[in-house]
């Protein structure tokens, strides 16, 4: 055998580990990258980059807490995909009615990273809270409470299920 037939197979042999191993498993660093892309894309308008953090089969459901703003959403990748579209178009209504731009902060706490004995997923609490308003006040101050499963595939991490529940206030 030569070199390059040494070099080709294992190539091949990282591979093929890589696609049904290593590729899939997920650590706390995986984890908290995950959520900082989340939040730059909302904050960056990048619908794609949301739209490619979540499963084809991604599943999970939002409630409100307040009966004043009723939420009951069910997640699906089309709505995670929507998401982010859907909210600067209201952020667009929201600036033409009060005749000035407005800015927009989203933060979040990651409570807790559970990974599983397999290392192919992981349970996460956090909280995500997001703002919209100007120098005064607030228009938009949303906040939610959720715990995620979240999985690696092919190196990719993608949000596998997300279920919580979201309060507003003024």
């Amino acid at each position: 055998m030569n070199f390059k037939t040494i070099a080709i197979a294992a190539c091949i042999g990282y591979g093929l580990w890589f696609s049904a191993v290593g590729g899939k498993r997920v650590s706390e660093e995986n984890v908290k990258e995950l959520y900082r892309a989340y939040a730059s894309a909302y904050l960056n308008a990048d619908g794609k980059a949301l739209c490619d953090l979540f499963r084809d089969d991604v599943h999970g459901k939002f409630s409100s807490t307040a009966k004043s703003m009723p939420v009951n959403e069910v997640v699906s990748k089309a709505s995670a995909c929507s998401a982010v579209d859907d909210f600067y178009r209201s952020k667009k209504r929201l600036e033409e009615t009060a005749g000035h731009p407005l800015f927009m902060n989203i933060d979040y706490t990651v409570e807790s990273i559970t990974i599983a004995p397999d290392k192919q997923s992981a349970l996460v609490q956090v909280q995500l809270e997001m703002r919209v308003g100007d120098e005064q006040k607030a228009l938009v101050d949303m906040r939610s409470t959720q715990i995620d499963v979240v999985k690696r595939s092919f190196g990719k991490m993608q949000f596998a299920q997300s279920d919580g529940s979201v309060s507003f206030y003024r």
